[in-house]
């Protein structure tokens, strides 16, 4: 079996382009009909309805009881360069970090965002620098890898306690929760083009709320 399960949480957006000659396993969500001419090493979650934060959980529950030692998270919508997924996870293995995210902030990124976005990204980063102290340049992209040995039972669990709507909410909680637990996140440069749609205020909200238990249980730790 191979090492990497790549799950790719999509609506309305075309599928990420990933190389047949990667080896991993893809499973995706609300993909309809979009799959009927392309790889065959896609498994499809049946339930159309589907949230973003539940494809994510099922995804890591799935990776567990499969015994991957990599779980990948990638939007749809092919905004990213076509060698940015292997490159990514090479990167991974390479550093043998925790995370490792593909990040359109740090040096020899390259990034089509809008202004607007790349505004809250600054404020996000300061508020969640003042928690952590770390250079963390990409807090809120959800084009990451995990290592599946360090998303335990606990996390799981914490994830599907506080229900988030979000995508970015759930992946602001995964860094901070194992950020608390000591992990080493990796940054590698893509090339991103921008987004579409607007910045919601389910977004905001749940960012606020990640940050608050960022906050208090990184000054519980310190007591």
């Amino acid at each position: 079996m191979n090492e990497l399960l790549i799950v790719v949480p999509i609506k309305n957006e075309k599928l990420p382009y990933i190389p047949e000659d990667l080896d991993c396993d893809i499973m995706v969500s609300n993909a309809g009909k979009k799959l009927d001419k392309l790889y065959s090493k896609y498994t499809v979650f049946e339930d159309k309805n589907l949230s973003i934060p539940n494809t994510v959980t099922l995804g890591i529950k799935h990776a567990q009881l499969m015994g991957y030692k990599y779980i990948m998270f990638i939007d749809g919508g092919n905004r990213y360069g076509r060698e940015d997924i292997p490159k990514v996870y090479h990167a991974a293995i390479k550093s043998n970090a925790d995370v490792t995210i593909g990040s359109r902030y740090v040096n020899k990124s390259q990034t089509e965002e809008i202004f607007i976005r790349n505004f809250f990204r600054v404020i996000i980063r300061k508020m969640f620098h003042l928690v952590y102290k770390n250079n963390i340049q990409d807090w809120t992209h959800a084009f990451r890898i995990y290592k599946i040995d360090c998303l335990d039972k606990e996390l799981v669990n914490a994830i599907w306690k506080r229900d988030f709507k979000t995508g970015q909410g759930i992946h602001l909680f995964l860094l901070s929760y194992l950020l608390n637990k000591g992990k080493i996140v990796h940054e590698v440069p893509i090339h991103y083009t921008k987004s579409v749609g607007r910045i919601r205020l389910n977004k905001i909200i749940e960012t606020l709320r990640v940050w608050k238990y960022a906050y208090n249980t990184n000054k519980m730790s310190r007591i």
